[in-house]
């Protein structure tokens, strides 16, 4: 009989343990959980606008352009210089057919002297003003035996200047500046009797001078280390102003807007 209570009770510890190692090797496997793919989240960027500082940028232009601008035309050589970059210009002559003997025209030592800045209310306008020496565009009659330079009258620049016409554009989360348009001022003036050829003359010169330094200027503002450059040195107003990233530039009546999302054309 004892025998037999001994039996029953090491059965039951028996089962009871195998029970146990069952439960504990339940326990001990791992779930695996399917990943979920990643997602990257956006945060939606408040559209906004702020007007440029006017005054600061008038300032800045003043000091990076304005006083690094140079310009110098003359027959034989000439350049447009702006922030280190020089670029050489041949404005060239033009000829006229006359009864016996052409004539020929030029520039003649013409240099710039001082650059004025000032915003119009929708561009900013750089005032190029040049030194007036006497007879910036120069007659001579090559073929002409006697009284080469008179027999040609030379012509008068009166008050010479050149408007260069500059427009922000967004530029590597700032903006920098396209030229627009360049424009002769002053007053052209024949020394000598009135000719029927001056208004040709006048024209080739005024086109040739207006479309070769707007194209000049252009190919520097174009180049990537100057337009890196006009950008970096906006981007502390940029940030002064707030916004974050210039991607586009609005132009509302006589307002310039600074804006974080780019602008339809």
């Amino acid at each position: 009989m004892k025998t037999i209570k001994i039996l029953f009770i090491l059965s039951v510890v028996f089962t009871f343990s195998i029970v146990i190692q069952g439960q504990v090797k339940k326990t001990n496997k791992v779930k695996i959980i399917k990943r979920l793919p990643s997602v990257t989240y956006q945060p939606k960027i408040e559209k906004k606008c702020l007007p440029m500082d006017i005054k600061m940028t008038e300032d800045i232009l003043r000091n990076k352009i304005g006083r690094t601008l140079k310009i110098y035309m003359d027959k034989d050589y000439g350049f447009v210089e702006m922030m280190g970059e020089k670029k050489n210009v041949n404005f060239g002559e033009v000829k006229l057919r006359k009864a016996g003997h052409n004539w020929v025209y030029f520039l003649n030592d013409v240099e710039s002297e001082v650059t004025r800045v000032k915003y119009d209310g929708e561009h900013f306008v750089l005032t190029v003003s040049f030194e007036s020496n006497g007879n910036e565009i120069k007659g001579r009659c090559p073929g002409c035996k006697v009284g080469k330079d008179k027999r040609a009258p030379d012509i008068n620049w009166e008050k010479p200047k050149l408007q260069i016409v500059l427009k922000p554009m967004a530029y590597n989360n700032s903006f920098t500046f396209d030229v627009v348009g360049v424009a002769m001022l002053g007053k052209l003036k024949l020394n000598g009797p009135t000719q029927k050829f001056f208004p040709s003359i006048a024209k080739f010169f005024k086109d040739a001078i207006t479309r070769k330094v707007k194209h000049r200027i252009y190919e520097i503002l174009s180049k990537p280390t100057i337009k890196n450059m006009m950008a970096n040195t906006f981007k502390p107003m940029v940030k002064r102003i707030g916004i974050k990233y210039v991607k586009g530039i609005d132009f509302t009546g006589n307002r310039i807007y600074l804006c974080n999302y780019p602008i339809k054309k």
